[in-house]
């Protein structure tokens, strides 16, 4: 058996199409629920990226060894490998490759939990530094539309790199084991055309535009109030003095 597991960093179960609940397109993801099954009811353990990855490859709850937040903003245990389901593929004899951002530990490789090898962002950025030298990004943490082509985007710059490794693995025929970590799509947002003729207008913020969770509706004046908010729709917690970060929609948009 073979094993391709894509991870899209901080995308919402509702922020692919399959899923019917907002203006969206994915159809590729879409294509993989249509033809596999998709699962309605599976949650992650903990809404912090480095615990809930942690928790992927070694089956283990977060709270069980400590890791309660991202070891590089808050120093924490992080998951051994030797816990972990990879060691046991590579020992087994499948040939395993890790893509992307780690984002586990702050001192082992892909390599340390059984990978074979780690394709990184780097020569996706080195290509940019070629093709594209003039290419400036000045919108900040709220990101703006982005002039590189479609076909150099980073998605897909790294499944293409995907695409030849499992391709060589199944030349090789022994199993695979591959990890597609795409560092998709936290901010800032950088759509590529087609996408940002798509994206709905910015929308204008005053203290009376309603900030709608699942259970809570307030003001942005009211919510600039609190110190801490965890939204757990969004799986981010924002403070007070870094609210550029969130983002409120009025009520229709929802």
């Amino acid at each position: 058996m073979n094993l391709l597991l894509i991870n899209a960093d901080q995308l919402r179960h509702d922020c692919v199409g399959y899923r019917g609940l907002r203006g969206v397109s994915t159809p590729n993801l879409d294509a993989l629920a249509r033809e596999g099954r998709a699962f309605a009811r599976a949650f992650a353990p903990i809404p912090v990226c480095a615990p809930a990855r942690q928790a992927l490859l070694c089956g283990r709850n977060p709270d069980s060894f400590g890791a309660q937040w991202n070891y590089d903003m808050i120093p924490c245990p992080t998951a051994r490998p030797e816990w972990c389901w990879t060691r046991g593929l590579a020992g087994a004899g499948y040939d395993s490759a890790y893509f992307g951002r780690f984002h586990v530990t702050p001192d082992l490789a892909p390599e340390d939990y059984g990978y074979g090898r780690h394709v990184r962002y780097d020569g996706h950025r080195a290509l940019i530094r070629e093709r594209y030298p003039s290419v400036r990004f000045e919108g900040g943490w709220l990101g703006e539309a982005s002039p590189i082509p479609y076909p150099d985007a980073a998605p897909h710059w790294m499944a293409d790199r995907v695409r030849e490794t499992i391709r060589e693995f199944a030349a090789g025929g022994k199993p695979w084991n591959v990890w597609a970590g795409f560092e998709e799509p936290p901010p800032p947002p950088r759509p590529t055309d087609p996408h940002p003729k798509k994206a709905p207008p910015p929308l204008f913020l005053t203290e009376n535009t309603p900030v709608v969770f699942p259970d809570i509706e307030m003001s942005l004046a009211q919510f600039q109030k609190l110190r801490y908010v965890l939204l757990a729709d969004n799986m981010t917690l924002f403070k007070r003095d870094a609210l550029l970060t969130a983002r409120y929609y009025p009520r229709d948009v929802m």
